[in-house]
């Protein structure tokens, strides 16, 4: 699999994407097309399984190569580790090399972005032309060719055109190379149940993700009525989701679901001290790839912002607490001023 991911980087040319062009291309390894419509079966005699070709929405084109590396799964956790392997294998330097970008795709259009149960993770590789994305559809962990700036151009119209709370997801870009990843922004949450709502969706996919990455998300929500100082809230991810509360300006945090706190939180989910040796005294449970109940983990978050006396949620800030080397953090749909 090697090979091809090296080769559909590197040396495929779909040319202007349409069926002869693509036709061409894949009759250079023997693959053949089965079929029209939407979605065309690419038959490749790989072991994983045959390929998908999928239709631009304008129907002239072609707009993704999509190869199976793995699957179907039957879980979450299941997908993420074979999603996570597959990873560490591709991003050796022997393979395709370290990756531009990674993150949850902002979901904002049906024939662009994949869909699966789990969330959505992607590891992006990108060239002039194209991008070459390794990502979940549906029970699948796959490689997906796609041309750059029509794959690129249609996310920016789409986000422009769409409600800006029902984009969400999250991108890591090495360097500067977040072009094409960065979309207009701006838009803050006014609405406590729009806010619930971005919450509960993004925390009960969040450790799937993370945990398919090999990455940490960390995040501080603070609270209260004025820079939150003894009011937050940190959100952890990585191959589990846990979330603590720093809660003085809240009466009583165990009547909303909060439990004692033991201990000092695991730096390696990204955690840092906001005051010095101040730990954390509250904590919520999360749990692993599949295992988050997003909704419950919203409500406890919102109701605490509400208790701590929080008077919109766009007066709440998100701070991050962890990054990679060399690459920055940007999520959407949380919608708050970072």
């Amino acid at each position: 699999m090697i090979d091809i991911a090296r080769w559909l980087l590197h040396d495929a040319e779909p040319g202007q994407w349409t069926r002869p062009d693509v036709e061409a291309m894949c009759a250079t390894r023997d693959w053949t097309l089965d079929g029209d419509g939407d979605a065309v079966v690419v038959r490749t005699g790989l072991p994983t399984g045959d390929g998908v070709l999928r239709r631009a929405p304008d129907g002239d084109r072609y707009i993704g190569l999509s190869i199976p590396l793995s699957g179907p799964h039957a879980s979450a956790a299941e997908a993420s580790d074979a999603f996570r392997r597959g990873g560490l294998r591709l991003h050796k330097p022997e393979a395709l090399g370290e990756s531009t970008a990674l993150g949850q795709s902002i979901a904002v259009d049906d024939w662009f972005e994949p869909r699966s149960p789990w969330g959505t993770p992607f590891r992006q590789w990108r060239r002039e032309d194209r991008l070459l994305d390794l990502r979940f559809e549906g029970a699948l962990v796959a490689i997906a060719l796609q041309p750059r700036k029509v794959v690129e151009e249609r996310r920016y119209e789409r986000f422009v055109s769409t409600t800006p709370h029902r984009a969400s997801g999250f991108f890591l870009a090495r360097g500067g190379a977040n072009s094409g990843l960065d979309l207009p922004g701006g838009w803050l949450v006014d609405d406590w149940e729009i806010l619930r709502d971005q919450l509960a969706r993004m925390l009960t996919d969040l450790p799937t993700v993370t945990a398919a990455l090999g990455t940490t998300v960390s995040f501080r929500l603070f609270l209260g009525p004025t820079t939150g100082t003894t009011a937050f809230v940190d959100v952890l991810s990585r191959d589990r989701l846990v979330v603590y509360g720093t809660l003085d300006l809240v009466p009583e945090p165990a009547a909303l679901g909060w439990q004692p706190a033991e201990g000092e939180p695991d730096h390696t989910l990204g955690w840092r001290p906001f005051i010095l040796g101040r730990l954390p005294d509250w904590y919520a449970s999360g749990g692993g790839p599949g295992m988050v109940e997003g909704d419950r983990l919203a409500d406890l978050i919102v109701e605490t912002a509400l208790a701590a006396g929080t008077a919109r949620p766009d007066k709440a800030i998100v701070e991050f607490l962890w990054r990679p080397e060399r690459f920055y953090p940007k999520m959407y749909g949380l919608s708050l001023d970072e």
